[in-house]
């Protein structure tokens, strides 16, 4: 019925990595061959109108999966400014080292934004806990929900609903939007459907550096407001949730303060 929304994409699936080109409804070859470069097949996704994502880059490659480790030097990040960070259940290798890499990304002064794919190849049961994106969009259409996710406009959840918003001086902003500092940042989080014993994280990253700058236990529903001081001149701040054992339960893409980005 008019609750679901089917919406196009491919995932192109090279021997040296794999990406996605959401919103096509066309084959988009995956050769990358005869003098071809990947910046090349990523500028011609976007120029088609489609979102280009980097999927999985720090997924094992061969032989448990060819071509799922992303090994384009050119786009490393290069055009792109979308990544997986979650893909399948949380994974501590997979997972968690393309967290670190798309805060490195940030932490470098490049604009990225973060999301999730499920990647499901066959039946799975209620208990396999993956990320899911859940989008702010002007509209109920394939349109509205890619350009918020262009936009950083989404929170990757495995169920826990999570929201963050931050106000300065001059100015105000929610995840993906970026924040005009140079005073104290007042960050507001406000977090439901939590279970018992998770925890929540404040992550900052400054002068190339990330760090917490605030852990706290949480469970069910509840919200948090926390000043964080002065932030540099270009910096972000993100928050995670996750479970007593370390695996995360939500992630927020980033809030950006004002400075030179790429």
């Amino acid at each position: 019925d008019d609750d679901l929304l089917v919406m196009c994409g491919i995932e192109v699936t090279t021997l040296f990595g794999h990406c996605l080109a959401l919103g096509a409804r066309d084959w988009v070859d995956w050769r990358i061959k005869d003098g071809q470069t990947m910046t090349e097949r990523a500028e011609s996704i976007m120029a088609a109108g489609h979102t280009f994502i980097i999927a999985h880059p720090m997924a094992e490659g061969h032989p448990w999966c060819a071509g799922c480790h992303w090994q384009y030097a050119d786009v490393f990040p290069g055009p792109a400014r979308l990544v997986e960070i979650w893909n399948g259940p949380w994974d501590p290798a997979k997972n968690e080292l393309g967290l670190r890499l798309f805060q490195t990304w940030l932490n470098k002064g490049i604009q990225m934004r973060a999301t999730a794919g499920t990647d499901i190849h066959g039946p799975q049961g209620p208990e396999v806990r993956v990320g899911y994106n859940r989008v702010w969009a002007e509209a109920f259409a394939e349109d509205a929900i890619l350009a918020g996710i262009r936009a950083g406009r989404n929170v990757i959840t495995s169920g826990p609903i999570l929201t963050m918003s931050a106000q300065s001086r001059a100015h105000s902003a929610s995840v993906g939007e970026e924040l005009t500092s140079g005073d104290a940042v007042v960050l507001s989080l406000e977090w439901a459907d939590v279970p018992n014993g998770a925890e929540l994280t404040v992550m900052v990253g400054q002068s190339g550096e990330t760090k917490a700058v605030h852990t706290a236990k949480v469970e069910g529903k509840g919200q948090l407001t926390q000043t964080l001081g002065d932030l540099a001149p270009t910096g972000w701040i993100m928050a995670q949730l996750r479970c007593g054992e370390g695996k995360m339960l939500a992630v927020t893409n980033p809030i950006y303060v004002a400075g030179e980005w790429s």
